[in-house]
């Protein structure tokens, strides 16, 4: 279904209409997954301590904007307003706070510490965010102009990209039946010139 009443501004398809945003549950299993990822990355050593927060950072800017969780639970992040996928650059910014919380975890004493302290701050503000804001963006959201939303919710093609993919397609048959033209013609001129020789050997 294609709407443009959605809280986007963005004519949308295969999503509810009227309002898009992504259920927090579905999130936080999703943020679970990648959470495990990264434990299990870290587990090897410093090499998998730093795959493990590479990961955690740019995670939401592979497959079109879906870590290895969103991806499981169907979830995707997109660019505000444009509701394009993430580059690596959004996903960096947008998953940094939780990638510094990630660090905090491992670093014994002094990290835990932080990890409770700023932790907590963090992740209230980002629960906060998420339950209240029209669209369900936290902090990181906010900043790197993002959202986070279902998977088979995609931009309607306007007009103009219609028209321009019709052009493209023409042009191509267009194209093609020069080539085919082209061909025959010499084909043609081949075959005459046979004949001839034919004619002048007899």
């Amino acid at each position: 279904m294609g709407s443009e009443n959605n809280n986007t501004g963005v004519p949308l398809k295969g999503c509810p209409e009227g309002f898009v945003k992504a259920d927090l549950l579905a999130r936080a299993i999703a943020r679970i997954i990648d959470t495990l990822i990264f434990a299990t990355l870290s587990s090897f050593f410093l090499v998998g301590l730093l795959a493990g927060l590479l990961y955690l950072l740019i995670a939401d800017g592979l497959m079109d904007g879906r870590s290895l969780g969103k991806k499981i639970i169907g979830l995707k992040v997109v660019l505000d307003p444009e509701m394009t996928p993430i580059s690596y650059k959004e996903s960096i910014i947008r998953n940094a706070p939780m990638a510094l919380l990630a660090l905090f975890a491992v670093i014994p004493f002094i990290g835990w510490f932080f990890l409770v302290t700023v932790g907590t701050v963090v992740i209230s503000l980002s629960i906060y965010l998420a339950l209240t804001d029209e669209r369900g963006r936290r902090a990181g959201d906010i900043m790197a102009r993002t959202l986070v939303v279902p998977a088979k919710c995609t931009p309607v093609e306007s007009n103009s990209e219609q028209t321009d993919s019709v052009v493209e397609e023409v042009e191509t048959l267009a194209e093609i039946d020069q080539k085919t033209e082209t061909a025959t013609v010499a084909e043609n001129e081949t075959n005459e010139q046979e004949g001839g020789s034919h004619e002048e050997e007899h």
